[in-house]
């Protein structure tokens, strides 16, 4: 959501968004994107090899719109854009999401030899910084631009009727997470971890707000161990402020992130966090200030921490201020969007 919620913030009277994707299935956004104002627009491929064969309906695209900058998300979209912005002689920003060795061969190599294609490169946190600077170098320019959210979006969440709405008793805890279901965010282990929580304080929530390839397999693996009454998978949300404001505590088992939006939108709304330092993690919560967090090679040492929390009401608290405060400070929209702006004028000699 990170894409409707920064449009709303643009200065729509120097910039208009045109917003193209390639894969027909992820046509989530496309609604948030239409009624904040964008022009959306399915360049339809099977897959992402095939983007590739795209390149020239990209292209009169561009010319048509007379679009004069382009900003892409994800690698094969960047090395598309990159080819299309080289060839009609326009700027083109790149913004990274992950860490260059989480790629596929093909993805990475193609991404390393296309990328000084492009007039800026963008990462979203130091780490992913640091990971396109051993591929390309250390004078390859990057610039770090990290993720932001509506800080009142998020913040004063209606929590009795969110959890009215779920059945959640007001006495439960809830320990949650928002989240693509891909093999990165170790699902199963955080299923685990809920199992033996369980064990010990049989009155804890946990919900787990997402879909993806691996649903199949999260929803066998809570049926197959019986852990339906207290596991949710509500499934895909595009509005996951309900979610969040029945959640006390926010947990991620992710073997490598970028810097999570979700998280970023959970400290909003006062959530402590416990998470692997995976990516930009530990590069927003501070262990024992905003959460705690514990090496990625040992995601079941989050036990631990998470129990701590579970059993001290006045650490939550304390933490979830120090949390919504972490993100007020330095990850808000507003900051972000004044960032890309800065770039985007730059990029157009403005």
């Amino acid at each position: 959501m990170l894409l409707p919620a920064t449009l709303k913030e643009h200065d729509r009277s120097a910039f208009d968004f045109h917003y193209i994707y390639f894969l027909p299935w992820k046509d989530q956004l496309v609604p948030a994107l239409e009624q904040a104002g964008g022009r959306v627009t399915c360049l339809s491929a099977a897959n992402n090899v095939a983007m590739l064969f795209r390149l020239v309906r990209l292209i009169r695209y561009i010319k048509e719109n007379e679009i004069q900058l382009l900003h892409c998300h994800l690698p094969w979209a960047g090395i598309v854009g990159r080819l299309a912005g080289w060839w009609l002689n326009i700027p083109v920003l790149y913004t990274e999401h992950n860490k260059q060795e989480r790629y596929h061969f093909l993805t990475r190599w193609l991404n390393r030899i296309t990328l000084p294609l492009s007039h800026r490169v963008i990462a979203v946190s130091e780490e992913v910084a640091r990971s396109i600077l051993a591929v390309k170098g250390s004078s390859f320019a990057v610039d770090v631009i990290k993720n932001g959210v509506d800080i009142d979006l998020f913040s004063g969440l209606d929590r009795g009727s969110a959890r009215d709405a779920l059945r959640i008793p007001d006495t439960s805890l809830v320990v949650g997470n928002v989240c693509v279901f891909r093999k990165q965010k170790r699902l199963l282990v955080w299923l685990s971890l809920a199992e033996q929580v369980h064990r010990e304080y049989p009155e804890v929530i946990f919900l787990l707000v997402g879909a993806g390839p691996l649903a199949p397999e999260v929803a066998a693996h809570i049926q197959a161990n019986h852990m339906q009454p207290y596991v949710i998978c509500p499934g895909l949300q595009t509005d996951v402020r309900p979610f969040l404001a029945c959640m006390d505590i926010f947990m991620i088992t992710s073997e490598f992130e970028g810097l999570p939006v979700a998280m970023l939108e959970a400290m909003a709304a006062g959530i402590p966090v416990v998470s692997t330092q995976a990516g930009g993690i530990g590069e927003v919560v501070g262990d024992g200030r905003e959460g705690f967090v514990v090496p990625v090679e040992t995601p079941e040492s989050l036990l631990m921490p998470l129990q701590r929390l579970i059993q001290d009401e006045s650490l939550r608290n304390k933490l979830g201020r120090n949390a919504y405060q972490r993100v007020q400070s330095a990850f808000s929209l507003q900051r972000m969007t004044q960032q890309l702006e800065a770039l985007y004028r730059a990029a157009l000699g403005q």
